[in-house]
């Protein structure tokens, strides 16, 4: 189900947190209360249709979707959010490509066949709250987001299990300089140490909480 998970005061946008599918990857929906707009981060969900009922349901409007990274469970509902609406589509080149090609994106080896194919993709928003952050390593195409002080991490940092490296395309060196430069990124923003981390899996925690060496 649906669930809220956070409220973010200085762009007064709720964080919804979707979890719906056989890999436990999250999907996020960031509501802005002012508006119906709103900005999907890695539609996971395809074998039902909680996402798009939710949408329907609370007259909202896809303005952007955040895809992570290539891995299939954390953009197989993608194909369907198409339906919803027009909306611009934020991931790297090399995600586009492992999107649809499904040994790429692994679904291959699960004796599935996801392929997605973006929409309208673009590189960066005009949204100067929004800062995206290349972070190889997970795999090779994978970012992080930030706004303001939340930081949508995909595979990138996971709770207890931060080098998450086993899967083809990981490099655990690329990851601790991917890791380095979201650090360096909250001190340049003069972000608190308070910075709160919604991973692709599991709960939301503290990036202070767990230890990065």
């Amino acid at each position: 189900m649906v669930e809220e998970v956070h409220f973010n005061e200085k762009y007064k946008i709720k964080v919804f947190k979707l979890t719906k599918n056989n890999f436990n990857s999250n999907t996020y929906i960031l509501s802005f209360i002012h508006s119906n707009q709103c900005i999907i981060i890695d539609p996971s969900e395809w074998t039902s249709t909680f996402l798009i009922d939710w949408l329907k349901t609370h007259n909202k409007i896809i303005k952007y979707c955040f895809i992570t990274h290539e891995h299939f469970d954390h953009h197989a509902g993608y194909e369907l959010l198409k339906n919803v609406n027009d909306f611009k589509t934020l991931c790297s080149l090399i995600t586009i490509e492992g999107m649809a090609n499904s040994k790429k994106n692994l679904s291959y080896f699960y004796n599935l066949d996801i392929k997605s194919h973006v929409i309208n993709h673009i590189n960066e928003t005009e949204e100067n709250y929004i800062n995206i952050v290349s972070t190889p390593g997970h795999s090779k195409g994978s970012i992080c987001i930030f706004i303001d002080d939340m930081l949508f991490s995909g595979d990138t940092i996971i709770a207890k299990e931060y080098l998450t490296t086993k899967l083809p395309g990981g490099n655990k060196l690329e990851l601790k300089k991917s890791i380095s430069l979201v650090q360096k990124k909250i001190i340049d923003n003069k972000f608190s140490s308070d910075v709160l981390v919604f991973p692709g899996h599991g709960n939301k925690f503290f990036l202070k909480d767990i230890k990065v060496e």
